[in-house]
Order: structure tokens, then C-alpha cells, then sequence
């Protein structure tokens, strides 16, 4: 069994009869065109996935994408996992139609290596390889080719075919490495069953590792699988890593269930009808693109339609870039920088493509100023920038949506959020991020309420918690607005006491009439002890009187339920009774703990109760227990 965790794929484009399959199998010894009508008509339909042995042991993957224009879906798929590619033109024939179309697919997927292998050479003469070399050199002007080698090969004979092995061997060694630290992602290109194993999908793993055993997911479907077996170029192996194609048999899943465009992965992944990106359409695209033009749309593996919203200007024409947003007809998995190209929905021409800038937007306005600003930030790519911009505009975010948003791993955003609230740019509150800003406006906002509250009720100790809290559930969760308390506590701005919030300056100041009030309430509660006079009773007096009973909670007295208020004093003493009596016994009845009190068993049982509130004691049918010893 092989172990591989990294790999490189080359890909085969150009015109339809340039000879790439002949190539590959010049190259490989191997014949793509497996499927009967590929073998019967003499074209590539499918994409087919071979590999090539170098000169120094290195294995990597070839794929020959079909070249008809009728079959260009195909080779998208197809060139959507290629990191080298091999543009094949016919010295015999020059540069056509397809053979641009594959260029320009080739460099909107990014693309950003490759050569050029001149095929049929024996059926040209010299001046035909010549002219056919100028024609490929200004093709190839402007683009990701522009530089690239022209390999003058004939497959029949051999010329030139070890010679580009060699150019191959190299380009493969020097290959843009994948993201090995990701969460791995499939796009499946192919589904079938194998006999006594079930369920079986090929693709080129994008990202991440996969191991046998792993547990995976299945999208759009959201089913979950687990990796039975790995085969990466008809070997076993037991992991395979960015790069690299592999087939991969699944179990807990039925192929039925499965398609070419679904996206195994290891990561949990958010669907969007709406994908904000930077679209570029190619210098002689057969139209512009403007509001609400139906398009398809090429990402991965998959195809849909969508609807397009030009957000740079009333149209991208020909030629151009601009920023887009695209609505699409069906929910899309997807992720920030990952590419795609768009086509013309009827007659089917390709036009442009481009790469995500923001994977799950909102529904925006054309033309807005601020909304271009944000996605140039997002679209440079900066990790620093997008996250900060992204907590800006998404209050609340959670380190997953952060990491969705980024395309990052979950622990490289929390380290680069740390480091951005380390820099105060960000806060953390109750495991969510608020940018700065934002969070100083609704300290502000929280500090106004307050004040504006104790000027309107001078004689009330402050707004209660929860009243306060829900003038701010629009802006942020319970627990968030919690937090941020708490750090104005500790800030010194606010204080809460008892389920109150008031500002920390904040007193109240009691007239010489309230003043003799308070006396005269506090005398009498001490003078009932543990059988208080009722809150009917003590505020006999009018208004004022409870007013100014209100006012001595919780410092001075404790209300046992509305009206009922014990002094204080005595409710410390009997927790300290309590205490004592439960040094000489395991448990008390309510009638042993009236009789302990010297009250009746009214008051015994609301005191008790507010004990078991406290969790000082706990009750077991019907005796109490001592929860925590030293209650005082």
C-alpha cells in the first residue's frame, strides 16, 4: 500500500483533432478514450485521467480534457484540478478556435504555469512549424503562456517526446504546492459502484488530506460517509493528500445518492444563493455582461445557472473586470478564492470566469461606493484586513463564519484573531468578535441609556439588567451584551448589583424627609426580626414610604417575595443559626427550623426557600440539607 500527500496533475487543452490522446498515450502508454463512442468517433468526451512516470520516479496525474466545442462543460470539469498545463496545437492546423477558448478557461482557473507541445510535426513542413510558431506566439501574448516553451513533438514517430517528458519532469517538480493544512475538499468528477464495494468517486483533492477511515460529508446533500478505501493511479494507498487524484471508496452512502459536482469533504460547509466575485470577461467574448443576464456558471465540477448583477458598473463589456454578484438558481458550497467560469446560456459560448471574493453575501445595491471598497479589501487578500472588514460588517461572528468567510482553518483564524484583538482592532465577547468600533458605540449608547434613566428616576438605584439587555438584543446576542458588561464593570463605568445597572457615579440622594423615612422603615423591620411587619403595613404612610423601601434594597433589607421584607441583619443571623444547628445534625425539618427561629411557620418557610434559592441548602422531601458549608 502507497501513502501520497502531495501531487501535481497536467492537463492536456486545445482544438478538437490536435492529437492530444495520441500525445498522452505517447507519453504514458496509455489510451484516455475508454468510453465506447470515444473509441468509435475518435474524440475525447469525457476527461481522461491517467498518469505519467518521470525520469526521476515522480508520478503524476495527466488529464486529457476533451476539445470539442460541444464538450467544453466537460473540460472544465476536467481542467478544474489541473496545476500544469500542456496547450496542444497541430503544426499542420495552427491556432483555432478551441484552442483559444481552452487558453482563456485555462487562465480564468488560474492557471499560472505551463508549455506548449507542437504537435504532428512530421506533417508539416519547416515553414508550416514556423508560421505555426508565430501563430501560437501571439495567441499566447498577455497571457499565463506568454513565456512558455514551444515543444515540437509527433507522437507517431516519437520526436520529441522524451524531450518533453523532461520539460515535464521539471515543471512538475516546481509545481505551486497545495494547502496541505486545510480541511480536505473533493470536487468529484466521476461516481460509479465497484462490485463488493459500493460506492466509488474520483477527483483531484484541492485541499487537505484524506485517510482511510476519515470521516467525511457529502454536499449538496449534507450526508455523511467515511473513506473505506483510497486508490491513487490504480495502487492502494492508505491517505492522499492535496494534488493528487485519487478514487475513493465510500461507505454509509449509496451512489444513487451521488453526482459529478458534489463535494466530498471534511469540513462542515455553509450553502449560498449569493457569491460576490470578480469576473473578467475574455478580449473577444461574444457579449457583455449586464443586469439580470442568465449565465452558467462553472465552478469546481458543477454547473448552474445564475443571474448576474454587475456591482462595478451598468455592464462588464468585453475585455474587462469588474465586481459582480451572481444569483444563483440553486444553493452552491463554495469558498473564498475558489475559480469558475461563466458561459452564455443560449447559444452556449464561453465568455469570462473569474474567482469567490465573498462566498455568502447579502442582497446588495448596484453602484455603492463603500460595498466596492470593502470587496477590493477582500479581494487583496490580506488575512489582517479580511477578517477585520468581515467582524466589521458581521457583528457577532463566530471563529467558524470567520473561518468560512476567509477560507481558513478554523485554529489559523482563532490565532489571527487573538493576534488582531491583541492589537485592539477587535473584541472577543463570549466566544464572538466585535470590531472596536462597534463596540465603543454601544458602550456609549449603554452609558446614555443609564443616564438618561437616572435623571428621569433620581431616587431609583438604577435600570434593571434585564430591561437594559433588551434595548440591546437587536445588536448583539444575551450573552455577548452580558460580557460587554461585565467589561464596563471592570472599566469602571457601570455597576450592577442585584439584577440593577446603574453608572458608577451614580448615587442616590435622599431628602431630610426620606432620610426620616428610612429610619423609621428599618426600625421597624429590626423591631420585628424574623416576623417582620408587611410591606402593606410599613408603607402605610403613603407613597413616600414605599418609594424609600424600595430604595433600601438590597443593602439594607431582603425581600422574601412581594410583600414580605426582612431586615438584613436577620437574615445573615439565621444563616448563621442554620449553620451552627447543621454542626450538630445532618438535616431540619421546616417546623425545627421555625422553632430555631422563634417565628412562624410563614416566615420560616420563605426564609428556608431563599436558602434553597441561594443553594446554601437543598431539599429532600421534607427535610433540608447543608449545600455549602460556612453559608455566612
Amino acid at each position: 500500500m502507497i501513502s501520497q500527500t502531495a501531487g501535481a496533475v497536467i492537463g492536456t487543452a486545445g482544438h478538437i483533432d490536435h492529437g492530444k490522446t495520441t500525445l498522452v498515450k505517447a507519453l504514458t502508454g496509455r489510451d484516455t478514450d475508454t468510453l465506447g463512442e470515444e473509441i468509435r468517433r475518435g474524440i475525447t468526451i469525457s476527461p481522461g485521467f491517467t498518469w505519467l512516470d518521470m525520469p526521476n520516479g515522480v508520478r503524476a496525474g495527466l488529464i486529457d480534457v476533451p476539445g470539442h466545442e460541444r464538450f467544453i462543460k466537460n473540460m472544465i470539469a476536467g481542467a478544474a484540478g489541473i496545476d500544469f498545463a500542456m496547450l496542444v496545437v497541430a503544426a499542420n492546423d495552427g491556432v483555432k478556435p478551441q484552442t483559444l477558448e481552452h487558453l482563456w478557461i485555462l487562465e480564468t482557473l488560474g492557471l499560472k504555469a505551463g508549455l506548449v507541445a507542437l504537435t504532428k510535426c512530421d506533417l508539416a513542413d519547416e515553414l508550416m512549424v514556423e508560421l505555426a510558431c508565430d501563430d501560437i506566439a501571439g495567441a499566447l501574448r498577455g497571457t499565463f503562456l506568454e513565456n512558455a516553451c514551444i515543444m515540437r513533438v509527433d507522437s507517431v514517430t516519437g520526436r520529441g517526446i522524451s524531450e518533453l517528458k523532461k520539460k515535464l519532469e521539471m515543471a512538475v517538480t516546481a509545481a505551486v504546492k497545495r494547502n496541505m493544512a486545510a480541511k480536505a475538499r473533493l470536487h468529484i468528477d466521476r461516481v460509479f459502484t465497484k462490485k463488493g464495494f459500493g460506492a466509488v468517486v474520483t477527483g483531484t483533492l484541492a485541499e487537505g488530506v484524506i485517510n482511510i477511515g476519515d470521516d467525511l460529508l457529502l454536499y449538496p446533500s449534507g450526508e455523511a460517509c467515511k473513506a473505506r478505501g483510497i486508490q491513487i493511479h490504480e495502487n492502494a494507498a492508505d491517505k492522499v493528500g492535496a494534488g493528487c487524484r485519487a478514487a475513493i471508496n465510500l461507505s454509509g452512502v449509496k451512489t444513487a445518492d451521488i453526482k459529478r459536482g458534489d463535494i466530498l469533504t471534511a469540513q462542515e460547509m455553509t450553502c449560498s444563493r449569493f457569491v460576490d466575485v470578480k469576473l473578467r470577461l475574455f478580449p473577444k467574448a461574444a457579449k457583455s455582461v449586464a443586469f439580470w443576464d442568465r449565465l452558467r456558471l462553472y465552478i469546481g465540477t458543477r454547473e448552474m445557472f445564475c443571474r448576474a448583477a454587475p456591482l462595478s458598473d451598468k455592464e462588464i463589456l468585453p475585455g474587462n473586470e469588474g465586481f459582480c454578484q451572481l444569483r444563483l438558481e440553486d444553493e452552491l458550497f463554495c469558498k473564498k478564492d475558489d475559480y469558475f467560469v461563466i458561459r452564455t446560456y443560449s447559444p452556449m459560448e464561453t465568455i469570462g470566469g473569474g474567482f469567490i471574493v465573498d462566498p455568502h453575501p447579502a442582497k446588495h445595491s448596484r453602484m455603492d461606493e463603500e460595498l466596492l471598497a470593502a470587496l477590493s479589501i477582500k479581494e487583496a487578500g490580506q488575512t489582517f484586513d479580511i477578517l477585520t472588514d468581515y467582524i466589521n460588517s458581521h457583528p457577532g461572528a463566530t471563529v467558524k463564519e470567520a473561518a468560512a468567510y476567509a477560507a481558513m482553518g478554523a485554529d489559523e483564524t482563532r490565532d489571527a484573531l487573538n493576534n488582531i484583538e491583541t492589537g485592539g482592532h477587535v473584541v472577543k465577547l463570549a466566544e464572538t468578535y466585535f470590531h472596536t468600533d462597534f463596540i465603543d458605540k454601544i458602550k456609549d449608547a449603554v452609558l446614555s441609556a443609564l443616564d438618561s434613566f437616572h435623571k428621569a428616576s433620581p431616587l431609583k438605584k438604577g435600570l434593571p439588567k434585564e430591561e437594559l439587555r433588551q434595548r440591546f438584543t437587536g445588536k448583539m446576542k444575551p450573552k455577548a451584551l452580558d460580557a460587554l458588561f461585565a467589561v464596563m464593570e471592570a472599566e469602571g463605568l457601570i455597576k450592577t448589583s442585584a439584577g440593577i445597572a446603574a453608572l458608577r457615579s451614580f448615587e442616590v440622594t435622599l431628602t431630610d424627609r426620606q432620610q426620616t423615612i428610612s429610619r423609621e422603615l428599618l426600625s421597624a423591620l429590626k423591631k420585628g426580626g424574623f416576623s417582620p411587619p408587611g410591606v402593606a403595613d410599613l408603607t402605610r404612610g403613603g407613597k413616600g414610604y414605599a418609594e424609600v423601601l424600595n430604595l433600601l434594597s438590597p443593602e439594607n433589607v431582603i425581600f422574601l417575595d412581594k410583600s414580605t421584607v426582612l431586615h438584613v441583619e436577620y437574615y445573615y443571623k439565621a444563616k448563621i443559626l442554620l449553620t451552627e444547628y447543621f454542626t450538630r445534625h445532618a438535616e431540619i425539618t421546616l417546623a425545627q427550623f421555625r422553632d430555631l427561629l422563634g417565628t412562624s411557620r410563614k416566615y420560616a418557610q420563605l426564609i428556608i426557600e431563599r436558602f434553597d434559592d441561594e443553594r446554601i441548602t437543598v431539599r429532600d422531601g421534607d427535610v433540608r440539607r447543608l449545600v455549602k458549608r460556612g453559608g455566612v
